[in-house]
Parts: structure tokens; C-alpha cells; sequence
């Protein structure tokens, strides 16, 4: 949608999802990030790429529409094992596949 993709140029929309980059920042902030309304694609995936993002920000995540959003959170450390239970059932073969292997990898440590 093109009205969509003008937002996410937005600079505040930008400003967010780099906020939301910052491994610096405090659990605190990243949970009211990924509750911003609208629930921005920029923000989301930037949320489920940082590696400080807390787990039940994660678990909210994984709810996404968006697959690449989701891939993210499937391969994310903090994602819990019961969330990358959920993933691995997921409909997209490309999500199934990121949760199986972050599985695998952690039974094997």
C-alpha cells in the first residue's frame, strides 16, 4: 500500500525503528515500542532483530502477519522454547525452518 510506504519513511516512523535498533536500550523502552500504534513493519522487524529484546516482546511478536517479522523472532537467542515450539508449526515453511534450527542449536549447548 502505497499510503503505508510513505509512512514508513515518515522521520518519526524512522526515529522509532531506530530506536528500536538500539542494543543500548532498556527492556522497558523496547516494550513500548513494539506497542506504538500503528504497529509499524520498520519497527517491528527492527524490535526482532535487536538482541536485547526481551522474551515476552518477542512472544508478542511471533504473533505477527508479517513472515520476515516472525523468521526474526525464530531465530532470536531470547525467543523461548515454548514460542519456537508455536514457530515450528507455523504455515510458512521459512519460519518452521528458523525455529527448528535455533531448537536444534540449543539442545545441542
Amino acid at each position: 500500500n502505497m499510503l503505508w510506504d510513505a509512512l514508513e519513511a515518515h522521520p518519526l516512523v524512522v526515529a522509532l525503528a531506530e530506536a528500536a535498533k538500539d542494543t543500548g536500550a532498556p527492556a522497558v523502552n523496547l516494550r513500548k515500542l513494539a506497542a506504538t500504534k500503528p504497529p509499524f513493519l520498520c519497527v517491528r522487524t527492527a524490535l526482532a532483530e535487536n538482541p536485547n529484546t526481551p522474551s515476552d516482546t518477542l512472544a508478542d511478536l511471533a504473533k505477527d502477519s508479517d513472515g520476515h517479522v516472525k523468521i526474526c523472532v525464530a531465530r532470536h537467542q531470547n525467543t523461548s522454547a515454548t514460542v519456537l515450539a508455536a514457530l515450528a508449526n507455523d504455515e510458512d515453511q521459512f519460519v518452521i525452518t528458523a525455529a527448528q534450527a535455533n531448537l536444534q542449536r540449543r539442545s545441542k549447548t
